[in-house]
């Protein structure tokens, strides 16, 4: 697939420090993932621009930076809701904290009636 190549390419072509830099990205998401998502952030953490760390990101990672972003905050909310049980999905959805997620999406996922973030 053409990702793959592009990964592969990227990669061949890189210096030696690529995945140092994409990790303190993705550790500088993690740490913000309660914050809007701010690819200025994302890039500095990097020290890539902030269009080549969108590219990087993709290629290595198999989603963008938003995308990512949009799965980790369901990820966590299932986990509420499968560790806490009493606590409603409004609940779960709107917790201090925590980033929005799209209205609908929490319930489409809790239901199963949805299998990937992409729409959410």
């Amino acid at each position: 697939p053409k990702s793959a190549r592009v990964a592969c390419q990227i990669l061949r072509n890189a210096p030696i420090d690529y995945l140092a830099r994409l990790n303190r990205a993705i550790d500088s998401i993690v740490r913000d993932l309660a914050q809007p998502l701010s690819l200025d952030a994302v890039s500095e953490a990097s020290g890539f621009s902030s269009f080549h760390v969108h590219r990087v990101f993709k290629a290595l990672v198999g989603e963008t930076p938003n995308q990512f972003v949009k799965r980790l905050r369901l990820e966590r909310a299932l986990y509420l809701m499968s560790h806490a049980p009493r606590r409603s999905l409004t609940e779960v959805a709107f917790r201090p904290g925590a980033a929005p997620i799209r209205s609908g999406c929490l319930s489409r996922v809790a239901t199963g009636r949805l299998r990937a973030p992409a729409g959410c």
